[in-house]
C-alpha cells in the first residue's frame, strides 16, 4: 500500500513544480517585454533630446514639442489677459515665461505690449508683428525692434502680441498712433493669412474671442498635463514617426501654385493694411517683412515680390501710405538663427533682422528719391560690413 502513496505524492510534486515553472517563465517573460518596452521608451526619450545630432528626426520632435510640451505666452494667466478689442495682450507688470530652450521674462507695459512706458507716447517709429516681433524665446533687449532703435538712433515702440495677424496689429497701432509718427514696421508671418482671409470674407469685420471662450482656453492651457506617464515618447514621440516614414512624401508645390498663394496673402494682407484701421498713414513710411519659423519660404521671397505688384497696381488708390519698403531680411538668416524645436528665433536672428532692417530704413530715409514701394534684398555680406562699421 505504501507504493502508490509514493506514487500520488510524487504526481503532486512534479504538478507543482510545472506549474513553478509556467509561472516562473511567464514572469520572465513579462519582465523581459517590460524590458523591452523600457528600452524602447528610453531610445525614444534619447532620440527626442538628441533630435539636434539627427536631422532625420526635426519634423518628428518639432511635431511633438509643439502639440505636447510647448507653453503658450498669450494663455497664461500670469502673463497675459483677455482685451475685448483683440481678445489678448500682455499683462502690465513682469512675468516668468518658459519652454524647452529657454526661460525669459516678460515685462507688459500699459497697453499689453512687451515694451517700456516711454516709447508709447515718444517713439515715432511704431513697430508692428506676431511673437516673433514680441521677442519669444529672448530677453527684452534682445529682440529685434529693440536693437532697432540702437541702428535708427531713435526710440522704436514694440507692439508685437504673440499669434497677432495683421488685422489686430493694426488695430493696436490705433491705440498708439500719432501725428508725429513717421515709420511703421510690419513684420509679417505667413499664419497671418488665417485672420486676414477671414476678416475679407467676413466684409471687413473682426471676429473677437469672447471672454468666457478666453478663459476656457487659459483653464485648458493650464490644466494640460506635461507630465510624464510610461509609454509618453514611444506613443506620442516614436510612432508617428515611423508612421510618418510610411506615409508617402507629398509633391513640393509648383511654382504657379505658390505664385497664386502668395498672390492671395498678398491681396488679404493689403485689404487688412488699408481696412483694418483708422490711423491716416498718408505720410508715414511702411516697412514690411516677413520672417517665418525655420526661416519656411525664405527663398524667392514670393509673398514680399506678390506685395510689390500689388502696390504699384493700386498706387492711385486713396488710403495708402506716403511710400512702402519691402525688405527681404530671410537671406540674411541661417539655421543655428533659430531654435531646434520651437522653431522662433534666437538672439542671434534678432540681431541679424535689426542690422537688415536698420540699414534699409537708414538708406530710404538718406535717398532724394520717394518711390512708391521698393522691394530690398541685401546678400549676407552686408552684416559683415555693418559689424565692422561699429568697431
Amino acid at each position: 500500500m505504501a507504493k502508490p502513496i509514493a506514487g500520488h505524492i510524487n504526481n503532486r510534486s512534479k504538478h507543482r513544480s510545472l506549474k513553478f515553472r509556467i509561472v516562473l517563465l511567464a514572469v520572465v517573460n513579462l519582465c523581459v517585454f517590460c524590458a523591452f518596452l523600457v528600452c524602447i521608451e528610453l531610445a525614444g526619450y534619447i532620440l527626442y533630446v538628441f533630435s539636434g545630432e539627427l536631422h532625420v528626426l526635426h519634423k518628428a520632435a518639432h511635431a511633438y514639442y509643439m502639440e505636447h510640451e510647448r507653453n503658450v505666452v498669450q494663455y497664461r494667466p500670469e502673463c497675459s489677459q483677455y482685451d475685448p478689442g483683440t481678445s489678448y495682450r500682455l499683462k502690465q507688470g513682469g512675468c516668468e515665461f518658459y519652454n524647452r530652450e529657454f526661460q525669459i521674462n516678460v515685462l507688459g507695459n500699459s497697453i499689453g505690449t512687451r515694451d517700456n512706458e516711454e516709447d508709447i507716447t515718444r517713439a515715432r517709429v511704431i513697430g508692428l508683428g506676431d511673437s516673433y516681433a514680441f521677442g519669444w524665446g529672448v530677453d527684452q533687449d534682445q529682440a529685434f525692434y529693440t536693437l532697432l532703435e540702437n541702428e535708427l538712433g531713435e526710440k522704436v515702440l514694440n507692439t508685437g502680441v504673440a499669434s497677432y495677424g495683421t488685422v489686430r496689429e493694426m488695430r493696436m497701432l490705433d491705440r498708439v498712433f500719432r501725428s508725429d509718427v513717421t515709420d511703421i514696421v510690419i513684420q509679417y508671418t505667413d499664419n497671418d493669412f488665417r485672420e486676414n482671409r477671414q476678416y475679407f470674407k467676413q466684409g471687413n469685420k473682426l471676429s473677437i474671442m469672447r471672454e468666457v471662450d478666453y478663459n476656457t482656453v487659459v483653464l485648458r492651457e493650464v490644466n494640460l498635463s506635461r507630465a510624464y506617464f510610461p509609454g509618453r515618447y514611444t506613443r506620442m514621440f516614436l510612432v508617428p514617426y515611423f508612421q510618418s516614414l510610411l506615409t508617402k512624401k507629398a509633391k513640393l508645390p509648383s511654382l504657379k501654385f505658390r505664385h497664386r498663394q502668395a498672390l492671395a496673402k498678398a491681396k488679404a494682407f493689403f485689404n487688412a493694411l488699408r481696412n483694418a484701421t483708422t490711423s491716416d498713414l498718408s505720410r508715414v513710411r511702411v516697412t514690411i517683412f516677413e520672417i517665418n519659423g525655420h526661416n519656411l519660404n525664405s527663398e524667392n521671397a514670393f509673398f514680399l515680390r506678390a506685395l510689390q505688384k500689388l502696390i504699384r497696381k493700386n498706387a492711385q488708390q486713396p488710403g495708402l501710405a506716403n511710400s512702402y519698403l519691402l525688405v527681404d531680411v530671410t537671406s540674411s538668416l541661417r539655421d543655428d538663427d533659430f531654435y531646434w524645436y520651437d522653431e522662433h528665433l534666437k538672439a542671434s536672428g534678432h540681431k541679424k533682422v535689426a542690422l537688415v532692417l536698420g540699414r534699409a530704413i537708414k538708406e530710404a530715409r538718406n535717398s532724394s528719391v520717394i518711390e512708391k514701394v521698393k522691394l530690398i534684398k541685401y546678400d549676407g555680406a552686408i552684416l559683415n560690413t555693418a559689424e565692422q562699421g561699429k568697431h
